[in-house]
């Protein structure tokens, strides 16, 4: 029985793929799948998948035309066995104590997420480091995601946290159709729905930084329609669970919009609809916390705080 399926998208990972696939299957934990997606790679990817899947019968390999990494890990998602779901991008790799650590502690306080502090990152040139023993913190506090997301560590990747599978599957924390910012709609899903969270101070992921990860990537008007896609959901989730007053979520969702509109006005398009929506939804937002003086100051105070943080936001939005 898998204790944990590891769900690793890929495409035209080639460059960075054995360091990935390596790094899991010397897990100190071997009650794992490994679930490896090939998103219509065009390079060595598949043949790399299948010479290390034949040397590790854990490692299943599943072919499909591109759709993105959303998709691709929605298919993984369902045919995974394992408790629990940990997500691993391809050019990124984790420590060899990983599965362990993040198994006995999920298991032992009977988590739906447990996420570790910090994503460590890394460049071309960093020298490799060497692998952090784990001890517990004896001032552990389990929230739920709604308290969680109010903290500091709170983030939008899926990475870096271990999900159990009948959680996801129960509240359908999947990724949506967008190819990016997926992970944010996850991450938001996941704090909206979870009753057990808990984050631990262990450095045992390694994201890389380098000009072929989606960071970098040339965003068109797929960018600008998938934004402005995941905040429409964003805010009909903060109407239907009346997150108004959570600055967590309202944090999130003024994140999004203003990567949003940071591309409009680089592609001189900064007086669309997208915009004058959320213009729109803003000033809406704003009136409708006007009926409680509580709720109005909080509102006030998640504008406020956020701008401070991202002083270019003025140039987008003009709350009236």
């Amino acid at each position: 029985m898998s204790l944990i399926s590891i769900v690793i998208p890929v495409y035209n990972s080639e460059k960075f793929l054995s360091e990935c696939l390596n790094s899991v299957v010397n897990q100190t934990l071997k009650e794992i799948e490994i679930l490896c997606v090939n998103d219509g790679s065009t390079d060595n990817s598949l043949k790399i998948l299948q010479y290390y899947a034949n040397k590790d019968k854990r490692i299943v390999i599943i072919d499909k035309k591109n759709e993105g990494v959303g998709a691709t890990r929605n298919l993984a998602f369902k045919r995974a066995t394992g408790k629990y779901i940990f997500c691993v991008d391809s050019d990124d790799y984790i420590s060899s104590n990983t599965c362990e650590v993040l198994y006995n502690m999920a298991n032992k306080y009977d988590l739906d997420l447990l996420q570790v502090r910090k994503l460590k990152r890394f460049t071309k040139g960093d020298e490799k480091e060497s692998e952090q023993a784990f001890v517990e913190d004896p001032n552990l506090q389990i929230q739920t995601g709604k308290d969680f997301n109010y903290t500091k560590f709170a983030t939008s990747f899926a990475c870096g946290k271990l999900w159990r599978r009948d959680f996801i599957l129960d509240k359908e924390i999947f990724n949506t159709g967008e190819k990016n910012g997926e992970d944010q709609l996850m991450s938001f899903k996941g704090y909206l729905h979870a009753q057990r969270v808990l984050v631990i101070n262990f450095q045992c992921y390694f994201y890389r930084i380098h000009n072929l990860s989606a960071t970098f990537q040339k965003r068109d008007e797929d960018y600008l329609r998938d934004r402005n896609q995941i905040a429409t959901r964003m805010i009909n989730m903060i109407e239907e669970n009346n997150l108004w007053n959570h600055f967590g979520f309202m944090k999130r969702l003024f994140l999004n919009m203003y990567r949003l509109n940071k591309h409009c006005v680089k592609k001189n398009c900064n007086n669309s609809e997208v915009l004058k929506k959320h213009r729109q939804f803003i000033n809406d937002t704003r009136r409708q916390c006007k009926q409680n003086r509580e709720s109005k100051l909080r509102f006030t105070s998640h504008i406020e705080r956020f701008y401070l943080f991202h002083p270019v936001f003025w140039r987008f939005f003009k709350v009236s």
